[in-house]
This record gives structure tokens, C-alpha cells and sequence, in this order.
């Protein structure tokens, strides 16, 4: 059937057997309005039922008293009765208009539902996104050992959920601990500068490794890097500090330097503590000149 939104008539092809008997609640999909709809069998006006015409009177037989003269009364007229029009009789199929395709109708009396377009676009999202969150948790379960080698800080994210590093030697599962663990360099101590040795361009980085615990600590290999303003690396090298051990609350000094290529272009240098497998396998990346 063709139902005709009343407030912005705008009209719709809708099945009727969706309206039930009793009709219900419909919602425009162009301007949002919602009317109760009743089935067109509810709606068809109902033809004028003509009254039955009154019997005409019957002249009552004259009496044999009454005069000859007397002239007997005329019966009044029946009032007249509508005549409802004929009805039209049904148009054909050929000549009943396509239904009206317009905004989408929905039925239904609280709120609006999801096509199942909409819905598979829905499900098809949700399943990705799982997808890559599983990846993820498994990349970062089985691929602990690549990523604390490539930057041992991320060692301290491991242990926040309860994922140590660990290496299997003759059968036997070792707990290693983080490279560098109860130490520090003190920011305000490291000290970088640029200068030239024996005539050449160099850049000199100072610091200080502190003991920040109250036994003494082995100095694990030290890395430096240089990166440009967009965080490329542009050298990394690897290092020991003076003494291969750190007393309690103590510290000890290192210094490194490395041929100064780039000139004016600004630059930033960070050092932090290695694995001694992390020295081995990540090769180190040197400009021209070499490093001292």
C-alpha cells in the first residue's frame, strides 16, 4: 500500500501486512515524523446505507357518516433520501501506478533499527578490529626478545604485566634482569659539546653512572645515538664506561666521541644501557669519520 507522510507528504511503499489489523506506529524517514497507521481495510470508507423509504399512507375508507361534501387528505410526501454515487469500480493492474519509492520507513515504536547493510558493515568492523588487536597481543607475547633487544627499556613495560626477560641455556630457563637495573646517568651530568681533536671535527659526550642502590652493580655496555630533528638515526655506536663495576652509592665516569659529518645541522644525543646480546647482534651505524 501507499502511505503519505501527513506533515511533509512525502509518500512511501509499505506492506501492508506489516500494519497488522489494529495498524501501528510508523516514522517518516524524511522528516522524522510518527503517526499510527491504520491497514487501508481499516480506513475504506464504508458506502451510505439509503434509508428505507417511509409507506406511503393508506387512505382510510370512507366513513358512512361523512358528508359527500368533504374532501378526504392528501398523504404527505416521504422526505427524500441521498442516493449514495455508484461505486468506481477497481483499477486495473495495468493501470495502477508503480509504488512510489522514497526514504526509507521505518516501523517501529521506540527507536530505529539497523538495516542489514548497515549491520553487516558493523559486524565487518568489529571483526577487523579484533583481528588486529589479537595480532598485536601476539606480536608483542613471542616477539619480546627482538623488541627488548632493540630498546631495553621496553623490558620495564614487561614486567608491568608480568613478562620477564628470559634465555634458555642447557635446558634451564634463566630470569635476566634489565640492562643497567638500580643504575642511572644523570641528566645534569651529561655533558655534549662539539670540538676538534688533533685538528679534526669531533662530538664529545661526558657523563656519570650512578649506583642508586646499596650493593655493588656490574656497568652494562652503554649506547649512544644521534638522531636528527625528525628522530632518524644518523649514528649509533657502542661504548664501556672507565670501570666494568659500580660501587655501592657510587658511581663512575665515561666519555665517547665520534667524527662530527653534519656540520650546523642540529642534532640530539641520547646514551642508555645495553644487553651484552643487544651490542652483539644490532650493528652499530658510523659517519666517515671514526669514533674514538
Amino acid at each position: 500500500m501507499i502511505v503519505t507522510c501527513p506533515s511533509c507528504d512525502t509518500s512511501f511503499a509499505l506492506d501492508e501486512s506489516l500494519l497488522g489489523t489494529r495498524g501501528r506506529k510508523v516514522k517518516c524517514g524524511e522528516c522524522a515524523h510518527r503517526w499510527h497507521q491504520m491497514p487501508e481495510a481499516a480506513t475504506a470508507p464504508v458506502a451510505a446505507v439509503p434509508e428505507a423509504a417511509a409507506p406511503e399512507p393508506i387512505a382510510e375508507p370512507e366513513s358512512a357518516a361523512a358528508e359527500p361534501t368533504e374532501a378526504v387528505q392528501a398523504a404527505p410526501e416521504p422526505e427524500a433520501v441521498e442516493v449514495p454515487p455508484p461505486m468506481q469500480e477497481e483499477e486495473t493492474a495495468a493501470d495502477t501506478p508503480p509504488p512510489v519509492r522514497g526514504p526509507k520507513l521505518f516501523e517501529s515504536d521506540d527507536e530505529d533499527v539497523l538495516d542489514d547493510g548497515d549491520r553487516r558493515f558493523a559486524v565487518l568492523g568489529w571483526s577487523i578490529f579484533l583481528v588486529v588487536f589479537v595480532l598485536l597481543v601476539l606480536g608483542f607475547y613471542f616477539g619480546q626478545s627482538q623488541i627488548v633487544a632493540f630498546e631495553p627499556r621496553f623490558q620495564k613495560l614487561y614486567d608491568l604485566v608480568g613478562l620477564k626477560a628470559h634465555s634458555d641455556q642447557d635446558g634451564h630457563e634463566e630470569v635476566a634482569g634489565v640492562p643497567g637495573e638500580g643504575l642511572s646517568i644523570p641528566a645534569d651530568k651529561l655533558l655534549k659539546s662539539r670540538k676538534r681533536v688533533a685538528g679534526e671535527p669531533m662530538i664529545v659526550v661526558e657523563g656519570v653512572v650512578v649506583n642508586e642502590t646499596d650493593q655493588e652493580q656490574p656497568v652494562p655496555t652503554l649506547r649512544a645515538t644521534i638522531t636528527d630533528v625528525d628522530a632518524n638515526i644518523l649514528a649509533r655506536w657502542y661504548f664501556e664506561a672507565e670501570t666494568a663495576k659500580v660501587g655501592l652509592n657510587g658511581d663512575v665516569s665515561f666519555e665517547t666521541s665520534i667524527g662530527d659529518s653534519w656540520g650546523r645541522q642540529s642534532i640530539g644525543i641520547s646514551i642508555i644501557f645495553v644487553s651484552a646480546e643487544t651490542a652483539e647482534n644490532e650493528p652499530s651505524i658510523l659517519p666517515t669519520a671514526t669514533k674514538q
